[in-house]
């Protein structure tokens, strides 16, 4: 395989290509994508190249972050900003905020060089994943209580769907 193959095929992975989307980018099969993806060298080269876009793109990010604080605290404060503007400002900072504090939390400091990006992306992953199953957890509890009150409900004051009232009477 030529250098240029690789190097497209690299370029394609990158940007989150499946492995046919690679390979018609380089003018191979998907197996040869395959066979490329098995070599431990090539391997290797799209994890760094990987590496230095997740930290391309963290530096871009740290350098404009500030700034898009200072954007929406000044939206926040805005004399002539609405209610509405000024709620949309504050639930963007708590939100934003609060997602990067969490995400602070797992995200090793002193990590030795060079940075495992995948692992620290799992390491994300993983806590989505534990607050997507603690949300759903939370919605069938919500679920569970609203089904036990409409229960209550309905021994209470009698069965709606039976067309009987609470006071004897009956619909039709």
């Amino acid at each position: 395989m030529s250098h240029d193959a690789d190097e497209t095929i690299l370029a394609a992975l990158i940007s989150g290509a499946t492995w046919q989307t690679a390979a018609e980018a380089a003018s191979c099969s998907r197996a040869t994508v395959g066979r490329r993806m098995a070599d431990k060298t090539f391997r290797a080269r799209l994890a760094e190249a990987r590496r230095a876009v997740v930290a391309a793109t963290v530096t871009r990010l740290a350098a404009v972050a500030g700034r898009a604080v200072e954007t929406l605290t000044d939206a926040l404060e805005a004399e002539d900003a609405t209610p509405r503007e000024r709620r949309e400002a504050a639930v963007a900072l708590l939100t934003q905020g609060s997602r990067w504090l969490t995400v602070a939390e797992h995200v090793p400091y002193n990590v030795p060089e060079p940075l495992d990006v995948e692992e620290v992306l799992q390491r994300a992953q993983r806590y989505l994943d534990e607050a997507e199953e603690q949300e759903a957890a939370r919605a069938a509890r919500d679920d569970d209580a609203r089904d036990r009150a409409r229960a209550r409900a309905a021994d209470a004051y009698g069965d709606s769907t039976s067309g009987a009232s609470p006071f004897g009477e009956t619909f039709s």
